[in-house]
């Protein structure tokens, strides 16, 4: 239906996203360990039993006692934050502090083109974690958020409760993802016995947050206007990602081999629009099968040399639509050139039809059989070269 508001996240730093944050830097070999620990995605201080660190303490020691004010007030009662290192006894079961590594209060900002790390609001920055070096970034249990950087590091981030998390998770992903934009989709209910509407509701996809954004499984529950819920279990896939899979060719094999016939046919076409074999009638059907077959071998010629020249390989499509434009730019005057006009004619169209594909692409026009790019391109340039 459209994209969601809010997608566009552009500002320079966003005061909802700037703060004191609990941060845990840890190397890809720490973290599998972590993980391979844990029994359950709850990140860091997770409690296995009823009975462990409800209170907010630790050993039987109460936090304020023990911990800076600023530290205490962040991770209230919550045992989801680990505390600095520095007392053997705060290590609790879950946690992410395997070897050196540690979580530490810094102060974040949520920059443009990064993610700026300090030690204090108005002190100097630490670091900045650009978001060209973020592979991957998710949820982590009920308050924590990790982000898998290119340099084996896992940076794992905690906050007070689950809508600050939200927030700072959404705006780092529309960051990372500029382009990546939430979708509103229309579902409607079809008794498939009855061929009736059984009824209708809405449910926006968000994409930005998954490996390949444009193609996804999705599982969810959707309200309908005539009431109740119908759970959703799809495969989520992008318009662009759907128009490029839909209407490439699936089949090189059959794809050439419709051209091929296409081509044998163009010379009942073109020599047989000569409509006699006397009177000289032979001579010219002859010279029209010629030079129609200079020009579509030319088309061909040229356009896998242009597609290995741009792709690094010489693709079929492009070969395909090369022939087909070398067929049609001859048309209009394949019994009155000469044989070497025929290749330029050819080259020339194929150039056209190739390179019009791409101009409909960009201009988001559905063709999926290059008809715009063969028939007018190509064809506009026969008639032209007359």
């Amino acid at each position: 239906l459209e994209d969601t508001a809010a997608d566009a996240a552009d500002s320079p730093a966003s005061a909802e996203c700037e703060g004191e944050v609990s941060l845990c830097f840890s190397t890809v070999d720490d973290w599998e360990n972590k993980v391979a620990g844990d029994h359950s995605r709850h990140g860091a201080g997770a409690v296995t039993s009823d009975n462990d660190d409800v209170d907010g303490s630790i050993g039987g020691s109460n936090l304020s006692r023990i911990l800076p004010a600023s530290l205490t007030q962040m991770m209230g009662t919550s045992p989801k934050i680990t505390p600095m290192g520095g007392h053997a006894g705060m290590q609790r079961r879950g946690s992410s502090m395997t070897g050196s590594s540690a979580f530490k209060i810094m102060y974040a900002v949520v920059r443009k083109d990064c993610l700026e790390l300090r030690m204090t609001a108005t002190g100097a920055t630490k670091e900045r974690v650009g978001y060209s070096l973020i592979e991957k970034m998710e949820d982590w249990g009920d308050r924590n958020m990790l982000m898998h950087l290119t340099d084996l590091r896992v940076l794992e981030i905690g906050f007070t409760n689950v809508k600050t998390r939200d927030t700072w998770l959404f705006k780092l992903l529309h960051m990372w993802r500029p382009t990546v934009s939430a979708q509103r989709l229309a579902i409607i209910i079809v008794d498939e016995v009855t061929d009736t509407m059984i009824g209708q509701g809405k449910m926006t996809v968000f994409a930005v947050d998954k490996a390949d954004p444009d193609k996804f499984k999705i599982k969810t529950m959707v309200a309908l206007d005539t009431g109740g819920k119908v759970e959703i279990d799809a495969l989520y896939t992008s318009p662009s990602r759907m128009t490029r899979e839909i209407f490439q060719a699936c089949d090189p094999n059959k794809l050439l081999f419709g051209t091929f016939l296409l081509w044998i046919n163009w010379y009942s076409f073109n020599s047989g629009s000569t409509v006699a074999i006397t009177g000289g009638g032979i001579k010219l059907a002859s010279s029209v099968a010629i030079t129609t077959t200079l020009s579509a071998c030319a088309g061909g010629m040229f356009s896998m040399a242009w597609s290995a020249y741009f792709t690094g390989s010489m693709m079929v499509e492009p070969m395909a639509t090369g022939i087909l434009g070398g067929l049609v730019s001859i048309c209009a005057a394949c019994d009155v050139v000469s044989q070497w006009e025929s290749l330029i004619i050819g080259t020339i169209g194929a150039f056209f039809s190739i390179n019009c594909v791409e101009l409909v692409n960009w201009m988001k026009i559905d063709d999926p059989c290059a008809a715009i790019a063969i028939h007018f391109a190509s064809g506009l340039w026969g008639t032209i070269s007359v």
